[in-house]
């Protein structure tokens, strides 16, 4: 049905008594949950199963169920089914499209009713003998102009559905559109996460990962360290690919040494130690031929004790057709995204058109009249988060996606997240806000910049973090500067220069316990931020560390 024809529709019925009374509010209760149930965070499955509930209570049916047409458009295949016998669903679980009441429906576009099963053709007796149903109401479920799937009710009571039921049932198939195209590319994302999983399990790349039977302390060389690390630390993590690189059988449990040749992986070891990270080449002959391996290793740690190496060692050969073949995937599962957004895009602008020209309408009562802008704003909202999920699916190159957000409340919920931390539970944070809102344009990874920071220092030092914010002017750019005062975590200035450095893309490495304020760094630089970092003023009566963070202001 056209919108013309809607609107008219919605007209007459806006005069009628009974309308207001009972299909009114059936329609206002099915829309308010259906809308519920979209913005819930189940599964696709679940999600299908609770709609069908919501439609079966709203129209009073006895069952119902959805089926997805496939990519070829011969088949439709059942996703959900509510009330409806074990014997159905196992054996009209793919439907021809064109046979039974379902198939004739996604092949013609058309919602069809059946008044009474007993008394009409087309219908399939042996459907109406397994569900005992004498009424039944489809509807196509469409994306743009295309049916992606369907849904039918029925019922056991002959003349239950009416003409108001299935136009009701049209529009509310716009809605479960959405949730259909979601599962869609949900399948089409598992389907490539599958075989991006088959091209890295067959890549020729080890994981692993060594520890010491006990930490090594301070006082030894890097050399000596080095030493002990390759002879001492025994492997408790590897794949197959690294047994492969070996060239000889390595188990768990093995020393380190077994795996690697001792004099070329010796520098490398030396070179994490000293800077926290190290990379190198390796070869070694692996059967009768001579590979080639990149190797690149990362220190572990707990409680400044070495505890041991992980690290990742690459067959270079096979990075490049690895990366190839990656990218593939990345560039399909991209396409699928940008599908999802056009295909949501296209069905709430139509419904929003619609809905906005009935609100003009002198003839609706006021109670339609807010319902249609709060189904409005509903829509919107949907559509936002429908950007929000691609961009956030989608591996950002370039300037990030930033929205205007209040900074003090980045800060309150960064607070939050530390505070049931159980590492991190002997933070006392006190926020000062002085503004009563500080408009920034940012990004999701805003609380997370200000976790690493409240994060930062030794796990057992009893610190109380003071955090005050004001308007500032920075370099003729408005903003607002945020104060982070963290008594007895000590940045000395070695790595306050390093990390200066690091900051204004000088590059060059920092310490490795200086890591969280590297990457609060790098965030705060998504936004057009600065960062900088002092020693607590002798006023303050405490040693300590103060950060310093300004934002431009989104005015």
């Amino acid at each position: 049905m056209d919108n013309i024809s809607l609107l008219k529709t919605l007209h007459q019925d806006g005069g009628n008594p009974s309308r207001d009374q009972s299909e009114l509010k059936k329609e206002l209760w099915l829309r308010r949950e259906i809308a519920n149930v979209l913005r819930s965070t189940s599964s696709p499955e679940e999600l299908m199963y609770e709609i069908l509930a919501i439609l079966s209570r709203g129209f009073g049916a006895s069952g119902a169920s959805i089926y997805f047409m496939d990519r070829e458009g011969k088949n439709l295949s059942l996703k959900a089914s509510y009330g409806l016998s074990d014997e159905y669903r196992n054996r009209y679980r793919q439907i021809e499209v064109g046979t039974n009441l379902t198939g004739k429906v996604a092949k013609t576009g058309e919602g069809m009713i059946i008044h009474d099963s007993q008394k009409e053709n087309g219908v399939t007796p042996d459907v109406v003998n397994m569900l005992h149903y004498r009424s039944a109401m489809v509807s196509p479920v469409t994306s743009g102009s295309e049916v992606i799937g369907v849904i039918a009710l029925i019922k056991e009571d002959p003349n239950f559905f009416s003409d108001n039921d299935l136009i009701m049932l049209e529009l509310l198939s716009l809605h479960v559109s959405i949730l259909i195209v979601n599962s869609l590319l949900h399948e089409d994302i598992l389907r490539e996460r599958t075989r991006m999983e088959d091209i890295l399990d067959r890549v020729e790349e080890g994981i692993f990962e060594a520890e010491l039977p006990e930490g090594i302390g301070p006082g030894k060389s890097p050399s000596q360290d080095a030493v002990s690390l390759l002879e001492e630390a025994m492997i408790v993590l590897m794949n197959p690919s690294f047994g492969r690189h070996a060239g000889q059988k390595v188990s768990l449990g093995d020393p380190i040494s077994t795996a690697f040749d001792r004099k070329q992986v010796l520098g490398i070891l030396k070179m994490a130690l000293e800077i926290g990270e190290g990379n190198g080449i390796e070869r070694r002959f692996v059967g009768e031929v001579e590979r080639v391996f990149e190797i690149t290793m990362l220190i572990s740690t707990e409680a400044g004790r070495i505890k041991g190496v992980k690290g990742i060692r690459h067959d270079v050969t096979a990075r490049a057709r690895s990366q190839r073949s990656l990218m593939l995937q990345k560039e399909r599962t991209e396409l699928y995204l940008d599908i999802l957004l056009n295909d949501v895009g296209s069905i709430n602008k139509e419904l929003i058109g619609f809905l906005e020209m009935a609100t003009t309408a002198s003839e609706i009562s006021e109670i339609q009249g807010d319902y249609l802008r709060s189904t409005i704003e509903g829509i919107n909202k949907s559509s936002e988060i429908a950007r929000k999920i691609v961009a956030m699916s989608k591996i950002q190159e370039g300037m990030p996606l930033l929205k205007v957000d209040d900074l003090g409340k980045a800060l309150k919920d960064a607070r939050d997240i530390v505070s049931m931390d159980g590492a991190h539970k002997n933070r006392d944070i006190q926020i000062e806000v002085i503004p009563d809102r500080m408009p920034v344009k940012v990004d999701d990874l805003i609380v997370e910049m200000f976790r690493y920071i409240f994060s930062f220092g030794p796990v057992d030092v009893l610190s109380r973090i003071d955090i005050r914010a004001r308007d500032y002017s920075y370099d003729n750019v408005e903003g607002f500067l945020v104060s982070i005062d963290m008594s007895d975590i000590i940045v000395d200035r070695e790595t306050r220069e390093s990390l200066s450095r690091a900051w204004s893309g000088e590059g060059g490495m920092v310490p490795n316990d200086a890591s969280n304020l590297l990457i609060a760094g790098n965030i705060a630089s998504r936004y057009n931020g600065k960062i900088w970092i002092e020693d607590l003023p002798d006023h303050v009566g405490i040693r300590g560390a103060r950060v310093m963070l300004f934002f431009p202001g989104a005015y």
